[in-house]
């Protein structure tokens, strides 16, 4: 096999085909698939094997690549260039060299509901840094690492159509006559102009909505049928969505923690927080582990950090209750100091 990224791997193309990789591994092989038609063409051999096996499990969707690949020229690009932006590179393709992503990622119906126009559309992309945009109408896309998002280069129909894989943080530009929806592969999130995140992580069961400002629609449409269910959330409340039934719900008794979006601030908060807590905080953002004694996980943290590393956090932890702080492989111990 040859490649332009050494650790692309048939393995690995197999579990972006099986819907089996991570957001990490998605992004980097649609990165790849974007460096030449080559690498798309492989791709496209592997799955024409793919389909022929008859001793997967569980066994795949037939579908014939060849057809789909017509359909979406024919009726969606039209000959038209895509715009690829990451944090680096902004690439120009004609329709085939795009296709393979985009057929994989969100199908030919999805796209062609979004995109049946004369519009330049464009897929916006991170790789291991948080990337900040701007639409043609005024709202700003923050994504997070390893995110994507689809969506035409002007606004032209009745509703402000956009599809999201991953995480992001949406700053909308009010319109009531042109409401703001987003496909997120398992729900929609309709608003005519304000500030929220969501989580649409294609390995993940649950899309979550956490709104900063003003009023947030969550809703699905039910199968076999186009009437919706939905649910409203206003400034400071959060809903999840269920991919697997399709149920939009708003979490009751549920406050924001604040850290959930140091991807975006760069800004922690701690208030009188259990050291144990912070301990899984800091877990999450970082990808350590961290072991603290039982006799340290109930001491109580006030503080804030904006931009600080994870050395520099437990250096103020350490300081702040006089502990011992070791450290081997990005796994951490706290323990009280030994008389």
């Amino acid at each position: 096999m040859k490649n332009n990224n050494q650790h692309i791997n048939d393995d690995l193309l197999m579990a972006y085909l099986l819907g089996e990789a991570d957001n990490k591994q998605i992004n980097d092989v649609e990165i790849w698939l974007s460096l030449s038609e080559e690498n798309s063409n492989y791709l496209n051999e592997l799955e024409k094997v793919w389909l022929e096996t008859e001793n997967l499990n569980p066994k795949p969707v037939v579908v014939d690549v060849d057809k789909a690949w017509s359909r979406v020229e024919a009726k969606i690009f039209k000959g038209k260039e895509v715009e690829l932006r990451t944090k680096k590179h902004t690439i120009l393709w004609y329709s085939y060299r795009v296709a393979a992503i985009l057929i994989i990622t969100f199908g030919i119906f999805g796209l062609y509901r979004l995109f049946n126009s004369n519009n330049e559309i464009k897929l916006l992309a991170s790789t291991d840094e948080v990337l900040v945009d701007t639409l043609s109408d005024g709202s700003i896309i923050s994504l997070n690492v390893y995110s994507s998002i689809i969506y035409p280069e002007v606004f032209e129909n009745e509703q402000r159509n956009v599809k999201l894989s991953g995480e992001a943080f949406f700053e909308i530009a009010k319109n009531t006559e042109q409401p703001f929806i987003i496909d997120a592969n398992g729900g929609f999130i309709q608003v005519v102009g304000t500030k929220f995140n969501v989580e649409a992580n294609s390995n993940e069961n649950l899309i979550k909505v956490y709104v900063e400002e003003g009023i947030v629609k969550l809703y699905n449409i039910l199968p076999s049928s186009t009437d919706t269910i939905s649910v409203l959330l206003t400034k400071g409340e959060k809903g999840i969505i269920n991919k697997k039934s399709g149920k939009p719900e708003k979490l009751q008794n549920s406050e924001e923690n604040s850290n959930d979006l140091y991807w975006k601030y760069k800004v922690l908060n701690f208030n009188s927080t259990k050291l144990s807590d912070v301990a899984k905080t800091l877990e999450n953002i970082f990808d350590v582990k961290i072991e603290i004694s039982e006799n340290e996980k109930n001491l109580p943290l006030t503080a804030t950090f904006e931009g600080d590393s994870i050395n520099q956090i437990l250096e103020v932890i350490k300081i702040t209750f006089n502990l011992e702080i070791s450290e081997n492989n990005k796994k951490f111990k706290i323990n009280a100091i030994e008389n």
